[in-house]
């Protein structure tokens, strides 16, 4: 029977049930999609890194690394794998605008990839493995051949595979690139035989030049060059001076490993480790962020929610309480009724948790997905979604609060007799408001003395509605104002801090003099970048000429800073 009249009381106030049911289910949704959304960011980040070998920490020198060296920095205790490493920006040959970092690593134990489809990774092999959203966005397929430049020498290939790499899972070209666009710019690997053939060209061409230069006869050029290379001391030289950089697995803290690299290689070399690392920085970033907005705007969602369910059932219980009596004179047990009108807040609680998990698996995937708003700035194979533990508590509390929000709104109608829950609700009885003291309350108008009085008689609803209503501003304004505030920052870094359109890069080996003959014929301003260490820290160092102001430095209150030769400046966070 009263199975029955909870179906019937439902549609009897099914505007109020639907309400509250909506609130539960926006309130968890958010709570549960906003949270899903952070740690979904560190579990499929990290099991890619783990799948993809990334590295530990990055080594840089300026005068290359040699096979020997890598000997000895795997030979440190606690490396546990090393490789030689080398990625380089290079443009694709008959492409405008179009570029690619290409890649190899040596050893094949560290900064891997995935492949999607075609060839698995072979270090022997001739051919490129294409990162598969750059292929996508620019028609490649695997089979293709592509041509890249290098320094005045062409690496021409076919593409063998497509991959994923967990080095390039933000796929930018430099700093100054927000975001990933992969209509301009992508990623490619290529093994370490086919990077020595490139290295042996170069040299040889270098070579080349340098008898032409001094006499020798061209009928004696080609002999010489053989000899020179027949023992491949000369390639490896030449390689020695393109892997700048060894990527390593290490769980040693960063003083440590300084200290056992500079021992093992008798020379002080700039360590940097992941944190440093754009790609792994970004993506502990976002999922911080994630935990930031998950412990604001989602618990505002669920407050509200709850305190909707709050007034509304004490409403519902006061306009229960004729039928109430009915039943307690009809002899049912006050137990009963408690169980019967209690289980009206855990069929909300129950329906409208169901629903907010299924809403906040679609808030995570929109957001959390290949084709969702993180599939334009992460690159990974796998996106499923993962649940923080703490979220299975906070559903079972939810819904524990809401069944115990019905039982006191109910518990309250059921003291006294059958004839006393019969009679119509009387409010308590209220002492003068504090207002009703002045002279002008008697002028005010009996509409607002009622409303005063009011809300005077039912202060804790009236707190909780302003509470709801202040929650419910702070989610408007707060949503609207970080999107006005991103496209003010979107502004600021385009129009006052990058004011160019075209960015050059030179080679490292590049003649000072041509660079700034160059640089004043294209009428542009030069940056120079450098990793540094300071105070433990790897920190970039960035010497500044900017006459044109074509990219700006600002002060904390985002005025442009003339820069003078007087000291350094240092970044302000």
């Amino acid at each position: 029977m009263l199975t029955r009249k909870l179906f019937r009381t439902a549609w009897s106030y099914k505007a109020q049930f639907i309400s509250m049911i909506l609130m539960i289910t926006l309130g968890m949704g958010m709570f549960l999609g906003f949270n899903m959304e952070w740690k979904t960011i560190e579990v499929d980040t990290f099991k890619f890194f783990e799948e993809t070998n990334y590295a530990d920490y990055r080594l840089y020198s300026e005068k290359g690394f040699t096979a020997d060296d890598l000997d000895k920095i795997e030979g440190i205790e606690g490396v546990d794998a090393a490789t030689r490493y080398l990625s380089v920006n290079l443009d694709i040959k008959g492409e405008k605008n179009k570029s690619l970092a290409l890649d190899v690593s040596e050893n094949y134990t560290v900064s891997t990839f995935t492949v999607m489809d075609g060839e698995a990774y072979d270090e022997n092999g001739d051919g490129f493995w294409l990162s598969d959203k750059f292929a996508a966005a620019n028609d490649y397929k695997i089979g293709d051949s592509l041509t890249l430049e290098f320094q005045g020498v062409e690496i021409s290939g076919k593409i063998v595979g497509l991959i994923k790499a967990g080095e390039h899972m933000i796929c930018v070209a430099d700093k100054n690139q927000m975001m990933p666009d992969y209509n301009t710019f992508g990623y490619a690997y290529i093994s370490p035989k086919k990077l020595r053939s490139v290295a042996e060209e170069k040299a040889k061409g270098n070579a080349r030049e340098e008898l032409e230069k001094s006499g020798v006869p061209a009928e004696m050029i080609d002999d010489s060059i053989n000899e020179l290379f027949k023992n491949g001391d000369m390639v490896d030289k030449a390689l020695n001076q393109v892997y700048a950089q060894v990527n390593l697995i290490s769980d040693l803290e960063k003083s440590d490993l300084e200290e056992r690299v500079k021992d093992a290689l008798g020379r002080t070399i700039m360590v940097s480790p992941k944190d440093d690392h754009v790609v792994y920085k970004e993506s502990q970033g976002e999922a911080e962020e994630g935990k930031t907005m998950g412990s604001v705007l989602p618990v505002l969602f669920l407050l509200i929610a709850v305190l909707t369910m709050v007034t509304t059932m004490h409403r519902i219980a006061t306009k229960e309480k004729t039928q109430i009596g009915t039943l307690k004179a009809l002899g049912f047990k006050n137990r009963r009724i408690l169980r019967h009108y209690t289980s009206y807040g855990l069929f909300i609680g129950l329906v409208g948790t169901g629903l907010g998990v299924a809403l906040g698996y679609v808030v995570c995937k929109l957001i959390m997905s290949e084709n969702g708003m993180m599939g334009t700035y992460f690159d990974m194979p796998d996106w499923s979604a993962a649940i923080p533990a703490f979220c299975y508590p906070v559903m079972g509390g939810t819904i524990l609060l809401l069944t115990l929000i019905s039982f006191l709104s109910v518990r309250q109608q059921l003291k006294g007799t059958a004839a006393d829950a019969l009679r119509p609700y009387t409010p308590k009885k209220m002492r003068k408001v504090f207002l009703e003291r002045f002279r002008f309350w008697d002028k005010m108008h009996f509409g607002t003395k009622w409303n005063i009085r009011d809300l005077s008689r039912h202060k804790s609803r009236s707190a909780m509605t302003l509470f709801g209503i202040i929650g419910c501003m702070v989610l408007m304004v707060g949503g609207l104002g970080m999107r006005d505030t991103m496209s003010g920052f979107l502004d600021l870094l385009d129009n006052d801090i990058s004011n160019y359109t075209t960015k050059v890069n030179l080679a490292d080996n590049a003649d000072l003099e041509q660079s700034k003959a160059l640089c004043k014929e294209l009428d542009g301003d030069w940056e120079s970048l450098s990793g540094i260490s300071f105070e433990g820290d790897t920190v970039s160092l960035d010497i500044v000429r900017n006459p044109n102001n074509l990219f700006n430095v600002i002060d904390e209150d985002n005025n442009r800073i003339d820069l003078s030769d007087e000291g350094v400046y240092l970044c302000l966070r």
